[in-house]
């Protein structure tokens, strides 16, 4: 009777009913039976019983607990696994989302510029035509001035495009050696008369010197902080 006892601890312990009951039904009547009968060892018999009982139900309590702390935590770990299993679907979705919406973005900066570079080059060969059959002084400095805003609109374009190949990360520089004086150029193009409109003074100051770096990319550095 004391091995079923003690192999119904590890047999039965995880689940609570079905081992109070087969442990005190086991040991009881012989508790009881010993009790009842006449003579020294029959107490002798009936006092181990006791302390066994009572060590085996307190022994199950606790490995029940173990078992059951054991099994929530298992669950429980389940759940976070779930959880994390679906918030990463959620996030791949989400980022499947931004990379195809940066995708329709490059795309639209690439039909829009090609789109706005047609009636812009028309513009710069009518200013062009427009210089070469005039004999004023005057309207051909005009004429080269819109000939040069062209010539920035067109580098403005460029730039959109890059950026938003920046933000696409599909941007590769590329490099090349350039007069850095044609940049100095085309800010001065585009600014001077801005600044003319709000009573500044604009003043560039020519340079020979050449750079080794991506035009566009360069250029957007001198025209983002004059612009600000």
């Amino acid at each position: 009777l004391y091995g079923i006892v003690t192999v119904s601890m590890a047999a039965l312990s995880a689940y609570a009913p079905a081992f109070n009951i087969l442990v005190p039904l086991t040991l009881a009547p012989l508790i009881v039976r010993a009790l009842l009968e006449p003579g020294a060892a029959h107490i002798y018999l009936a006092v181990p019983a006791t302390l066994v009982l009572g060590t085996a139900l307190a022994l199950g309590r606790n490995v029940n607990r173990l078992f059951t702390a054991a099994l929530t935590k298992r669950f429980e770990n389940i759940d976070l696994i779930e959880e994390l299993s679906r918030q990463k679907a959620i996030a791949e979705q989400a980022r499947a989302a931004a990379e195809a919406a940066n995708r329709s973005k490059t795309q639209f900066f690439a039909s829009a510029s090609h789109d706005l570079r047609q009636p812009l080059h028309a513009i710069g060969l009518f200013a062009a035509a427009l210089g070469e059959k005039t004999g004023d002084p005057e309207v051909r400095e005009i004429a080269a001035s819109i000939t040069a805003s062209v010539d920035a609109l067109d580098s403005l374009f460029n730039a959109l495009l890059h950026i938003s190949k920046i933000d696409a990360g599909v941007l590769q520089p590329s490099f090349a050696t350039f007069p850095i004086n044609e940049v100095l150029d085309r800010l001065r193009a585009d600014f001077a008369p801005q600044a003319r409109e709000k009573g500044l003074a604009f003043r560039v100051v020519p340079s020979k010197a050449h750079v080794y770096s991506d035009p566009l990319l360069m250029e957007r550095i001198p025209r983002n902080l004059i612009s600000n």
